[in-house]
């Protein structure tokens, strides 16, 4: 009995590296998103605290300007945390869109390798028999 050869074995462990290749990268976008998420989390909490601070401030106007200041400046930055995590965001879909496209690739090769198998199989088999009837 020969071994069964899939000519397209090179292909299928193509696409198969495409896939895990493709799944490192949404795992890094998954992260990336996380620590973007956890910044913009970070600057809405300064942020709450020094509107807080503001409304306990009993001090002189030169305090309290000081405070709104840093509450601009905190503004700005809250501002550029959400654009940030947004784009991170879109990262993870564009690159779980790339992941999804890369299983389905390998899942066609890998269901091509399974049918010619199995006819391969099959023939092996009607050979062994047409061999032993003779």
């Amino acid at each position: 009995m020969s071994r069964f050869r899939f000519r397209l074995e090179a292909v299928r462990k193509l696409r198969q590296r495409a896939e895990e290749d493709r799944a490192g990268d949404l795992a890094e976008a998954m992260s990336d998103a996380g620590d973007a998420k956890h910044a913009q989390e970070r600057v809405e909490e300064m942020e709450r605290a020094g509107r807080e601070h503001l409304k306990r401030l009993n001090g002189g106007v030169a305090q309290m300007k000081s405070v709104q200041v840093m509450l601009e400046q905190l503004e700005h930055h809250h501002d550029e945390a959400r654009e940030k995590s947004k784009e991170a965001e879109a990262a993870v879909r564009d690159r779980q869109a790339a992941f999804v496209n890369a299983v389905t690739e390998r899942r066609a090769i890998e269901r091509l390798k399974d049918r010619r198998e199995k006819t391969w199989r099959q023939d092996e088999m009607r050979r062994e028999q047409k061999t032993l009837d003779e």
